[in-house]
C-alpha cells in the first residue's frame, strides 16, 4: 500500500481550522510532485482511498527532515506561511519507506 505523510509543526498558534488548512496544502502539493515525478505511486495511492499520517513535530525536526527525504529520492513539498515552512507532505511512498521516515522523526525528536 501507498500512503502519505503530512508532517506539520507543534508550535502554531490559532485553530484547528487553521492547522488543517496547512494539512492539506501540503498532502496536494506532495500529491502534485509525486505525480510529476512517480506517476505509478500516485496512481496506486489513489486507487486505495489516499491513506495519510499526520505528525506534529517541532520545527528543527521538520528542517532536519529536508535532507534525509533528498537522499531517499522521495517526492516532497513544503506548505509555507510567510516564507517559513509549516507542514511537510511527503509521497505518497510505499509504507515501508513511510514508517522508515517515521523512525528518522523519532531519532531526530530524541535528538531535540
Amino acid at each position: 500500500m501507498f500512503k502519505q505523510l503530512i508532517v506539520v509543526r507543534n508550535d502554531l498558534g490559532g485553530n484547528e481550522t487553521f492547522k488543517n488548512e496547512q494539512i492539506m496544502n501540503a498532502s496536494l502539493s506532495a500529491g502534485a510532485q509525486t505525480l510529476n515525478l512517480k506517476k505509478f505511486w500516485f496512481d496506486i495511492w489513489v486507487a486505495n482511498s489516499r491513506p495519510k499520517d499526520v505528525i506534529s513535530v517541532n520545527i528543527n525536526v521538520l528542517n532536519a527532515l529536508e535532507k534525509e527525504l533528498k537522499s531517499m529520492n522521495l517526492p516532497f513539498a513544503y506548505s509555507f506561511l510567510k516564507q517559513n515552512p509549516v507542514s511537510l507532505g511527503i509521497g505518497p511512498a510505499s509504507e515501508a519507506t513511510i514508517e522508515k521516515i517515521k523512525e528518522t522523526i523519532n531519532s531526530l525528536n530524541k535528538t531535540e
